[in-house]
């Protein structure tokens, strides 16, 4: 009997060192730390703090893609103007812009990613119509195939509709909130940012239109690849809105 008690007082002796142990290591990890985020990153998942992970997955994010999407952006607008004003052949001005698209495409597809793992209560509503609406993550790929394989004069211009409003878009939320706001002083801007909208979803259903009409034999490669283009826009406008 006297063994059996001295057991289960040696055990209990050993939880509670155990839980001091940890409640020490606790304590260690939640005073502010300095140096490598990657190294930061390995002790958060250690303790199995995932607030504190995602809090940090943000930061990257807000201090890494949105600048290198911001970037993309920009090289999107140069792929636009490239196609309007070069001189090259056909083809080559496509492959240009599908190659811009395809960088914008891959930093948003990024930016879903994380977004998709901020869902504890901090996420904000352009974030979760991000997690419902974007396709960033096929868009740049989609549009390069299509305008390679299937280019016709209504589809380019309904895809080129598309990536001016996508680059207005990034332009204008990627350096919010001092240029927005000194743009939206001006009493036209709202008219031009809407009339560009309804341009490009306009430029975007003739775009599943002509998907559905030319592949009615493979719906599923045509609303694959076509309905991009419209889902993006609809994700654009309430996005827009809810921010």
């Amino acid at each position: 009997m006297k063994k059996q008690t001295r057991g289960v007082d040696r055990k209990r002796a050993e939880r509670t060192a155990d839980d001091r142990l940890t409640a020490s290591v606790i304590q260690q990890n939640r005073q502010p730390k300095t140096g490598n985020m990657l190294l930061n990153v390995t002790q958060l998942l250690a303790n199995n703090h995932s607030q504190e992970i995602l809090d940090t997955m943000m930061i990257t994010h807000h201090a890494v893609l949105l600048p290198i999407n911001f970037f993309a952006a920009l090289l999107n607008g140069a792929a636009f103007a490239t196609v309007i004003c070069a001189t090259s052949t056909r083809k080559v001005r496509e492959i240009r812009l599908g190659s811009f698209a395809f960088i914008d495409s891959l930093c948003g597809g990024f930016g879903l990613g994380i977004n998709i793992l901020y869902l504890n209560g901090n996420i904000d509503c352009s974030a979760n119509c991000a997690l419902i609406f974007n396709p960033n993550v096929t868009s740049g790929p989609g549009v390069m195939v299509t305008l390679l394989r299937y280019s016709t004069d209504v589809l380019r211009a309904a895809h080129y509709s598309h990536f001016l409003l996508n680059c207005i878009y990034n332009w204008f939320f990627f350096v919010h909130p001092l240029q927005f706001q000194f743009f939206s002083r001006h009493r036209n801007f709202y008219m031009v940012l809407a009339f560009c909208w309804l341009f490009s979803l306009a430029g975007s259903l003739v775009v599943l239109v002509d998907g559905l009409k030319y592949h009615s034999d493979n719906i599923y490669f045509a609303l694959r690849v076509y309905v991009i283009p419209v889902v993006h826009t609809l994700y654009t406008l309430i996005s827009f809105g809810l921010d």
